[in-house]
């Protein structure tokens, strides 16, 4: 009776910890999921477009600033002072911003090519499976034209559809030039044995 109830107790504690274990494992995906979330919210493209289009406005407005200043003013120090605060800043925020600029572009290229691989990917995925099925259904399609006793299409000689003049008796294709024009044409029976065949399409020898 002892070792019974302690086989129960210790089935009983098993039972629990794999409980608290599978509660914890739920717990921690659940965190991890907020956490790939919260990443894929914040954009990198977006991020540099901003910065881009905040810095090189900025540049310029703090050039053009520079620029009055030096150029209401007398006083050499101050000139200087212009210069250096107002030119020097904002060529350093437009050169920033097209930097900026730049990194969005090759980042929105890079996310291009790398959607473009992946329908590829997908799509040869498809075609694979597509061409997997095709071989599988290949062999019954052939065993019951077989047993229906119907030739496959694959299998039968091309005959090429001939036309004539209404009065001629020599044999064009329909895309031959000498007869593309002609609204007169009436199909011909290849085994007439009057036929005299085009020199330009030469349609007995296709």
């Amino acid at each position: 009776m002892a070792t019974t109830t302690r086989q129960v107790q210790f089935q009983a504690t098993g039972s629990d910890m794999s409980d608290q274990v599978s509660t914890r494992q739920a717990a921690l995906m659940n965190a991890i999921a907020r956490i790939r979330v919260r990443t894929r919210a914040i954009k990198i493209d977006q991020v540099l477009l901003i910065l881009g289009g905040i810095s090189m406005p900025a540049g310029l407005l703090v050039i053009i600033v520079g620029w009055y200043g030096a150029a209401h003013t007398f006083h050499t120090y101050a000139q200087l002072d212009y210069l250096v605060s107002g030119g020097l800043l904002g060529l350093a925020l437009v050169v920033f911003g097209g930097f900026c600029y730049f990194g969005y572009w090759l980042t929105r290229l890079v996310q291009l090519l790398h959607t473009a691989q992946t329908q590829d990917r997908q799509s040869l995925e498809t075609l694979e499976r597509i061409a997997v099925q095709l071989d599988q259904l290949a062999p019954l399609a052939a065993s019951g034209a077989a047993a229906s006793g119907v030739t496959p299409v694959a299998s039968r000689a091309f005959t090429p559809v001939l036309m004539a003049t209404r009065h001629g008796n020599m044999a064009h294709l329909p895309t031959c030039p000498v007869v593309a024009d002609n609204p007169d044409l009436r199909p011909i029976n290849l085994d007439d044995p009057n036929l005299t065949p085009c020199q330009i399409c030469q349609p007995f020898a296709r």
